[in-house]
């Protein structure tokens, strides 16, 4: 059912389930190396430094072409460490993708042609989760992991617990994803358990400076 349901979300973001899974695995396993796909090109070391500094504003900017463009290299890439019987797996799923999305357009372009009124407001209900996914993503992937060196879980990410309104309230819709150190070292802890783990790490080990910011209110 999960992969079902993973492929469902996949095709209409344009991140195939398969990709998905095969990186994101690979990023808590070699998290800050050059085998981390998910951060590439920040944790490439080919990648020129004027590159990833031009990147990185693309990647700002333009989260919801540059994400998909990121994770397709795992399938595209010559460099792929993926099976060939993978590969092909991502391959199919990409031509589900390019198949749904060309069917969506032309209906669209042909219910336009035919005088019909395809775009309403609440279209944006819709809509604006596609656009808004891919920068989000860019821009927690910013905070939580770009200039950092460590390999260790706890020391390689940065973990953001607010205890203001707005980022308790991000952190909400988020699952709590931005307690990251956590979720690196714990990936299978549910996600109302981070801070609470993340306390007792602190706590059994404190002379250790982990990468947890709190913005706390203005006395």
């Amino acid at each position: 059912m999960t992969g079902i349901i993973g492929r469902i979300l996949g095709t209409s973001i344009g991140i195939p389930y398969t990709v998905y899974r095969e990186i994101h695995l690979r990023h808590h396993a070699y998290l800050n190396t050059p085998l981390d796909w998910e951060l590439w090109p920040y944790s490439d070391p080919h990648a020129s430094l004027r590159f990833r500094r031009c990147f990185v504003w693309f990647d700002m900017l333009c989260g919801t072409l540059a994400t998909p463009l990121i994770w397709s290299r795992i399938c595209f890439s010559s460099e792929s460490p993926v099976s060939d019987k993978l590969k092909r797996t991502m391959q199919k799923e990409y031509l589900v993708i390019a198949v749904t999305w060309t069917l969506t357009a032309g209906i669209g372009i042909w219910l336009l042609a035919s005088g019909r009124q395809v775009f309403h407001a609440e279209t944006l209900i819709f809509v604006l989760p596609l656009l808004l996914a891919g920068n989000c993503n860019s821009v927690r992937k910013m905070t939580e992991h770009l200039g950092t060196r460590s390999f260790d879980p706890l020391q390689g990410t940065r973990t953001v617990i607010g205890n203001n309104f707005v980022t308790r309230l991000l952190s909400y819709f988020d699952f709590d994803l931005a307690v990251h150190g956590p979720h690196h070292r714990y990936p299978k802890l549910d996600h109302s358990l981070l801070k609470s783990r993340m306390r007792e790490v602190q706590e059994a080990a404190p002379d250790t400076c982990y990468p947890v910011f709190i913005r706390s209110r203005a006395s």
